[in-house]
């Protein structure tokens, strides 16, 4: 499978919440993250709520001084967690980067 990536992943621990209606989210924590993506993992997904190709109103780190609120869109989803492209750029410092970093495939 080729990369589809533009941006690095990097080890994170965030707290999140994907918001699917105003008055609802689902409550997980990303695992991985980067400028523009993160895998998050969620202790129960009830089946056919999140759609592909949809967005939804994430939060990083909620609650805490260095919280982020952003758009992200579900580009995977399985049993092992949930595939965001983040339409915003994920401050670095969440990241634990001083600058972006941009991956090219050579191409």
């Amino acid at each position: 499978m080729d990369e589809r990536r533009k941006y690095e992943r990097h080890t994170v621990v965030w707290p999140i919440r994907l918001w699917i209606s105003e008055k609802c989210f689902i409550a997980g924590r990303s695992v991985n993250g980067g400028l523009h993506g993160a895998w998050i993992t969620v202790s129960w997904l009830p089946s056919g709520v999140l759609k592909l190709d949809q967005e939804y109103r994430l939060e990083l780190c909620p609650g805490t001084p260095g919280e982020f609120s952003c758009t992200a869109v579900v580009r995977h989803v399985s049993r092992h967690g949930i595939g965001l492209e983040i339409l915003e750029q994920v401050p670095a410092a969440l990241i634990g980067l001083e600058a972006p970093v941009l991956v090219t495939t050579g191409r």
